[in-house]
């Protein structure tokens, strides 16, 4: 890919800039002056463009290992998300990092931890709810039958 396709960051547009001056046969000091960067960076940029050209500037790929979702699956999944939970059978339309674990495993075949979920739930812009907990001890019961205490009214005397 060339670098006029790339998208650079404020300080990679910085560096590639630098690269442009030291090859236009700019001063350090003026290029200094130019890019509002310090000196030792300049000259480091100096050094690799003399030696490899103003490409070395350019980024590099960072390793990493490859996701298990690619990006059709990623807009498939938030296809899936906007219909909403209930459409998966759940009770209430709240997708918790659980759920949506649940939902990949079953339409990609993908295993991911709880974590991990909620990492790629927040790179594609959803929030992920924590779970409604509902009491063991009264989960059978109805709160209506509780007793209702009531405070004494306390009125204010002057």
């Amino acid at each position: 890919m060339s670098m006029t396709k790339q998208k650079f960051s404020n300080l990679e547009h910085r560096r590639i800039q630098g690269g442009k001056l030291i090859k236009q046969g700019l001063r350090n000091c003026e290029i200094v002056e130019i890019l509002k960067c310090s000196l030792s960076a300049v000259k480091r940029w100096r050094k690799i463009v003399s030696k490899q050209g103003i490409e070395a500037l350019a980024p590099k790929p960072r390793p990493g290992r490859t996701p298990k979702l690619n990006e059709r699956q990623i807009v498939k999944l938030k296809r899936l998300l906007k219909d909403g939970a209930t459409e998966f059978g759940y009770t209430d339309a709240v997708w918790t990092s659980s759920r949506v674990r649940q939902l990949i495993q079953d339409q990609f075949d993908v295993d991911y931890s709880s974590r991990q979920v909620r990492r790629i739930l927040c790179n594609i812009g959803y929030s992920p709810k924590d779970p409604i907990k509902h009491s063991q001890k009264y989960s059978h019961l109805s709160m209506d039958h509780l007793p209702v205490y009531k405070l004494p009214q306390i009125k204010k005397t002057a």
